[in-house]
């Protein structure tokens, strides 16, 4: 693990406007390959690995966000995230989350609440398949997993 202060990878304030819904380009350093770069004032890991090369983009920050739990539900003892409006056409379907997360949410639907997200975004077979992933931080901004889905653009 490589750990750098003051040389960590730069995310501008603006990047959060660019959408992982459409894939709008956002610039992040690209990462050596097979290491990790821990920004531990924003409390984010991007991660690349050499299987990850090849017809793959690296990971590319999009933005984080409050966790809405009114877009959390649950279905055959399963959580979801719902990333897009039900029934919508051209969207990613709704995203599993961490079996950690179900859990909480099992227990009691609040357990989520004040939970943060950062989003990330890299094409896996340019410019046709998408992966999408969602770094997700409990009330104390501990780390308390990831979820990932793949989405195919129209």
């Amino acid at each position: 693990m490589q750990l750098r202060k003051n040389k960590s990878i730069v995310i501008p304030g603006i990047l959060a406007c660019c959408s992982f819904m459409i894939g709008a380009p956002c610039s992040a350093a690209a990462l050596p390959a097979g290491k990790n770069i821990i920004d531990y004032s924003s409390r984010q890991v991007v991660e690349e690995s050499q299987d990850q090369l090849g017809s793959s983009t690296s990971y590319q920050y999009t933005g984080s966000e409050w966790l809405d739990i009114t877009q959390v539900f649950q279905k055959n003892n399963t959580v979801y995230l719902r990333l897009a409006p039900e029934g919508a056409m051209d969207a990613p379907g709704p995203l599993v989350l961490p079996k950690k997360m179900s859990d909480l949410f099992l227990k009691n639907t609040n357990n989520l609440k004040g939970w943060y997200m950062y989003k990330y975004m890299r094409y896996i077979n340019y410019p046709h398949v998408q992966e999408l992933r969602f770094d997700f931080y409990d009330k104390n901004q501990q780390y308390q997993g990831t979820a990932s889905t793949t989405y195919w653009l129209p």
